[in-house]
C-alpha cells in the first residue's frame, strides 16, 4: 500500500514521475524570539504599547502592498480594455518584480495563525458551513460530517474522508495523489518542463543537482540532466501538475509504490499557483518555496514535489522526520 501524507493547509499541486505538487492556502509557522528581562523591563516603560508597535508595522506594510496591488489591477483592467488580442499574456519582470513585493508571506502568517484559533462550539456550524457553501466542499463525503467536531478552520482543511469514498484501483500502476484538478500533463523535453502551453521552466533548477551522482552535480545542460534521469533503455520523463482547490479535500497520498532516497528543500516565495497566475507568470514553480524528494519505482527515476503558495507553508509528511520553516513533517 503506498504510504499516506497529509497536507496542513488549503490547496495543493502534484507533479509525477516529476511530480510537482503545489499549495493554494494554509498556515505557516513561524518562529519568535524572546527579549531578556532588561530590554523586556526597557521595552515596557519607554516604548509605546505591543500592539502599537504592531500597528505602525503594519501601517508601513501597506505601501508595498498598496503599490504591488494597484499596479497589478491596472495592468489587469489594460488588458481588459485592449480585448487581450494576444491568445496568452505572460507577465514582464516589472510585473513580477511588483508581485513579489506584496507581503505575502506575512500574508500567510496571519491566515495560519487564524486557521489555529479554536472557535466556540456555537458558531463553528454556521461558520464552517458558510465556508463548505462558498468553495462548494461535500461535507457528506467527509468521515466526520459533524461540523461542531472541527476545533479551527485548520482541523476541517485537513478533514478525512469515509472509507471507501476515494476506492484505489487493484492494478493500477499509478493513481491520483490528490483528489483536485489536473492543470497539466506531458512529457518532459530536452529538460524543460511545460507550466502550460508555450511556457515552460527548467527541470534543472526545478530539481536541483543530482545528490546521488557525483557526474551530474555539475551540469547546466537541460538535455544532459535530462538524459541522466533516464535510468532505463526506452523510458521517457512525463510529469503531472494537480490543483487542490480550497474546497477540496487536502490530504495527499503516494501515488506509486516507491523509494525516496533523497530530499531538499529550496528557500523562495509564497505566490499565488492558482490556475490564471501559472498562466501569467512563467518559471513560477522555480520561484516559490518548495520541498522535492526524490527516488526511483519500477521504471527509472521519480519525484514528487511540493510546492509552497500564498497561504500555504507548512506541510506535514508522516514518513519523513526532518524538519524545515516551510515544511513540518513527523513520523508515520
Amino acid at each position: 500500500m503506498p504510504k499516506r501524507l497529509r497536507v496542513k493547509g488549503f490547496g495543493i499541486y502534484w507533479c509525477l514521475c516529476l511530480c510537482v505538487l503545489l499549495c493554494d492556502n494554509e498556515d505557516t509557522s513561524t518562529s519568535r524570539t524572546s527579549l531578556s528581562a532588561r530590554q523586556a523591563h526597557q521595552s515596557s516603560s519607554i516604548s509605546p504599547p505591543q500592539g502599537s508597535r504592531y500597528f505602525r508595522g503594519f501601517r508601513w506594510l501597506t505601501i508595498p502592498f498598496g503599490l504591488g496591488f494597484a499596479y497589478l489591477a491596472y495592468q489587469h483592467l489594460r488588458s481588459i480594455q485592449n480585448g487581450d488580442k494576444t491568445s496568452q499574456v505572460v507577465a514582464s519582470d516589472l510585473q513580477v518584480s511588483f508581485y513579489t513585493m506584496l507581503p505575502l508571506r506575512m500574508a500567510s502568517r496571519w491566515w495560519g495563525w487564524a486557521n489555529d484559533i479554536e472557535l466556540p462550539l456555537w458558531v463553528r456550524s454556521p461558520i464552517l458551513r458558510f465556508f463548505s457553501w462558498m468553495f462548494c466542499c461535500n461535507i457528506h463525503e467527509a468521515e466526520v460530517d459533524d461540523l461542531r467536531q472541527y476545533r479551527n478552520l485548520g482541523e476541517f482543511f485537513r478533514r478525512a474522508l469515509k472509507p471507501g469514498i476515494r476506492p484505489v484501483h487493484a492494478r493500477g500502476c499509478v493513481v491520483s495523489p490528490a483528489d483536485g484538478t489536473i492543470l497539466h500533463f506531458g512529457r518532459i523535453e530536452k529538460g524543460f518542463v511545460e507550466q502550460v502551453k508555450g511556457i515552460t521552466y527548467s527541470l534543472p533548477r526545478f530539481l536541483g543537482p543530482h545528490p546521488w551522482d557525483p557526474h551530474c552535480q555539475h551540469s547546466g545542460d537541460e538535455e544532459e540532466y535530462h538524459q541522466k534521469l533516464l535510468q532505463s533503455q526506452g523510458t521517457d520523463l512525463y510529469h503531472c501538475v494537480v490543483y487542490l482547490a480550497p474546497g477540496d479535500y487536502h490530504r495527499f497520498h503516494s501515488p506509486v509504490q516507491w523509494e525516496v532516497q533523497h530530499r531538499r528543500h529550496f528557500p523562495g516565495t509564497l505566490l499565488s499557483v492558482r490556475p490564471g497566475v501559472v498562466s501569467w507568470i512563467a518559471g513560477l514553480f522555480n520561484m516559490n518555496e518548495r520541498v522535492v524528494y526524490m527516488g526511483h519505482w519500477v521504471h527509472g527515476f521519480f519525484s514528487m514535489t511540493a510546492v509552497g503558495a500564498t497561504n500555504v507553508g507548512s506541510i506535514k509528511v508522516y514518513f519523513d522526520k526532518a524538519s524545515f520553516c516551510f515544511i513540518i513533517v513527523s513520523s508515520f
